[in-house]
């Protein structure tokens, strides 16, 4: 079981230059869930609000259904379980976000750090350490942390 979840993980996550538009956007989508997934389980208490701005965070950016939503979420959890180092999330964000692509996720990461009424200092942490793994200057990190508080 656990070696069929391991290659199931391995396939979304390694998107080739030769794979269908389909299923690159599918491993996009999957790292995007794991970062969000990451900053929810940063602090020690995971809330109800946070779950639902991740859930409107992924439905806005992706525009999928609920069944899709719920196949993405439940993907991503056993994804973020399995995986080591957010390398591999961010390598992809890297590879096939644009710019104004990697604020817009951070953006959400600003929203759902502060859906429960508060930033815990493990979230910022976090947020700050994905935003300079794909490369996006301190400034607009801090304008994006402003935006999301509007």
């Amino acid at each position: 079981m656990l070696n069929k979840i391991r290659l199931f993980f391995e396939s979304r996550m390694n998107v080739r230059e030769t794979d269908s538009l389909e299923e690159k956007e599918k491993g996009i989508q999957l790292a995007t869930a794991a970062l969000l997934i990451e900053l929810i389980n940063a602090d020690t208490e995971i809330d109800r609000l946070e779950w639902e701005s991740v859930k409107d965070a992924l439905q806005q950016t992706f525009v999928l259904d609920n069944k899709a939503l719920q196949e993405l979420i439940s993907l991503a959890q056993v994804t973020v379980i399995e995986s080591t180092d957010l390398y591999q999330f961010t390598q992809l964000i890297n590879k096939h976000y644009e710019y104004r692509d990697k604020l817009t996720l951070l953006e959400c990461m600003w929203r759902v750090a502060h859906a429960d009424g508060r930033i815990d200092k493990f979230e910022e942490h976090l947020i700050r350490k994905i935003a300079g793994l794909i490369h996006v200057a301190h400034a607009d990190f801090i304008r994006a942390k402003q935006k999301s508080r509007n």
